[in-house]
């Protein structure tokens, strides 16, 4: 019986027909059994050879690197608000005390920030007062004003002076404040001053002090400090320093400085006042 095909060729020569009919007496291919066995075992494990094996999550179980970061980022947040807390409280339990208005003298008006507010309700002057706040008054006028037993300030005259803060219980305890034009301060620190300082910048001299009972006169041709107690430094507008001691005066002017006893007027003034004020000065 004749073998030969009798399928179409479909253009195939010699060599190709010989080629389709050696792969027909090839025998078939077996299974391996082994190789079937490792694939299933893999498959489970999810190991396979040279790959490193792939992380499962059972049923009820997160990765264990997402518990880490989970952890990690909770840490932080309970950490952060923490801290927020503390510095809140410790901002808050720092806070000095509140300026008041103890009296308004020959005005019924006064400005602040540039605005004048009327004197026969103090509230909104009251309200209006912050640290770094400008006053004005006119020529007769007087503020006074005290920061518990920290400070008590009278300010005079028609030029501009700053209402400085009043000093924190642990940190920021320096103060600072400005007066230009003619115009006087008067100031007495107390108890709750101690460790703090007290920088009054004019326009001939900047006056630093940290326990005192002073008064400061700022004119067209000079500053003039008068110390009652306690000791104040000055620096002028060339950089010179000065000591300024109880029961002593300050001249310094367009015509240099000098130095000399305090006027028994100003002395006894001084004195009546820094008394009435309360708090009386630190030394």
């Amino acid at each position: 019986m004749s073998t030969e095909s009798h399928e179409p060729d479909f253009g195939l020569d010699a060599r190709q027909r010989a080629a389709r009919e050696a792969v027909r007496a090839l025998g078939a291919v077996e299974p391996d059994p082994g190789f079937r066995a490792r694939l299933r075992e893999n498959f489970v494990t999810g190991h396979f050879d040279g790959i490193s094996p792939v992380a499962t999550v059972t049923e009820g179980e997160r990765p264990r690197r997402i518990r880490r970061a989970r952890r990690r980022w909770v840490g932080m947040a309970v950490r952060g608000a923490i801290a927020a807390t503390l510095a809140f409280v410790l901002i808050t339990l720092n806070t000095g005390p509140q300026w008041q208005v103890v009296a308004v003298e020959g005005t019924d008006r006064i400005m602040v920030d540039g605005r004048w507010m009327d004197c026969d309700d103090l509230s909104p002057v009251q309200a209006a007062l912050h640290p770094g706040c400008r006053i004005r008054l006119p020529q007769e006028g007087a503020l006074e004003l005290a920061g518990a037993d920290q400070l008590r300030l009278r300010l005079e005259g028609e030029g501009e002076m700053t209402v400085p803060g009043t000093a924190g219980r642990w940190f920021g305890r320096s103060l600072e404040s400005t007066m230009k034009g003619p115009a006087r301060m008067w100031l007495a620190t107390g108890p709750g001053f101690v460790g703090a300082e007290y920088s009054v910048k004019t326009e001939q001299a900047a006056i630093h002090l940290r326990g005192s009972a002073l008064r400061i006169v700022q004119g067209a041709q000079g500053v003039r400090v008068d110390v009652l107690e306690g000791r104040v430094h000055a620096v002028d507008g060339e950089g010179s320093e000065h000591t300024v001691v109880g029961g002593r005066s300050l001249w310094i002017g367009v015509d240099g400085s000098r130095e000399s006893a305090l006027d028994p007027d100003v002395a006894a003034f001084l004195d009546s006042w820094r008394r009435s004020s309360r708090p009386g000065p630190t030394s």
